[in-house]
């Protein structure tokens, strides 16, 4: 039966190996902080970070970042229009995860299908209407983008930066969906005049 929504992206403290599957080749990190293959953020200081604020429109509708937008897209695929104004009305990042939370009828599963293309349209608005934060993003290359946040699964990698250069990257707590997404809207602005 559907409920009200949950936060589900927290990790739990499994004990992490840092030990490199495939010895025999290369690491694509270290334990120096370089790496050729990844770039990690967390918080709202980095343009990449959900919270950082990062102004746009889409649908009409104007988003002080996109952690606004993502809660505000939650809202309205459960038909939850009270929370959804609710989140529209806010700037907060934390405001509008709070209010994430409380949207009725929520369902898991449903949520699961359509979070990444929500979310998706919300980064590519915010990557084509503010171009310093397009060129950011465009300057990390070929880099794959990781939220090196220990607390959050779904959209990070449950593991903070000095722990994830040190791990496997197969090993990764998280399923980084955030970073799969900016490297995704990388990709698009790349490959187009957007």
């Amino acid at each position: 039966m559907p409920s009200k929504a949950s936060s589900s992206s927290s990790c739990n403290n499994s004990k992490i190996s840092t030990t490199n599957s495939n010895n025999s080749k290369k690491k694509s990190y270290d334990k120096y902080g370089n790496s050729d293959k990844y770039h990690f953020f967390w918080k709202d200081k980095s343009p990449f970070s959900n919270w950082h604020t990062a102004p746009y429109t889409l649908n009409g509708h104007r988003f002080e970042n996109t952690e606004v937008g993502m809660m505000y897209e939650k809202a309205m695929l459960f038909n939850d229009h009270e929370i959804a104004s609710q989140i529209l009305e806010t700037s907060s990042p934390s405001t509008a995860k709070n209010l994430g939370r409380l949207v009725s009828n929520f369902d898991e599963q449903i949520w699961q299908q359509h979070r990444e293309e929500l979310v998706y349209k919300h980064l590519m608005a915010k990557f084509t209407q503010n171009e310093h934060l397009k060129k950011a993003l465009l300057e990390t290359g070929d880099k794959t983008l990781a939220e090196a946040s220990p607390s959050d699964c779904i959209w990070g990698i449950g593991l903070k930066e000095e722990d994830a250069i040190e791990t496997h990257p197969n090993n990764w707590r998280g399923l980084n969906l955030l970073g799969k997404l900016l490297t995704r809207v990388k990709e698009e602005l790349k490959n187009s005049n957007l």
